[in-house]
């Protein structure tokens, strides 16, 4: 756009914020083994936005991201009875309120 003869560009595109749900199923390896072992607790760390949290009670978080990026984000479970897994992987999600579920085998598969 021209205005009083200088050029108006617009500003440079960014990505926008939001938020993804990212899962850790038992059927995706996150399994606490032995009697009455149970996931206690679910964390994230995105390290692109450097966010990074938890929920207790199930196997679901809700994790601020960078939409039409890659996140760089850690999953980890702690059990009930002291064990701790944790992998890394690198998403990029398209739209707010996106499900991401995440395997401990490094894959992840959104819808």
């Amino acid at each position: 756009m021209i205005l009083g003869g200088l050029l108006l560009a617009p500003p440079p595109a960014q990505a926008a914020s939001a938020g993804i749900y990212g899962i850790v199923p038992k059927w995706g390896g996150w399994d606490c083994t032995g009697p009455r072992n149970k996931v206690a607790f679910v964390t994230y760390h995105n390290h692109t936005s450097g966010k990074n949290g938890g929920d207790a009670g199930d196997d679901i978080v809700w994790i601020p991201v960078t939409l039409n990026r890659n996140n760089s984000v850690t999953m980890s479970i702690r059990c009930s009875f002291g064990t701790h897994l944790a992998q890394n992987f690198v998403i990029k999600p398209t739209r707010n309120a996106q499900s991401w579920w995440f395997r401990l085998d490094g894959t992840a598969t959104s819808n």
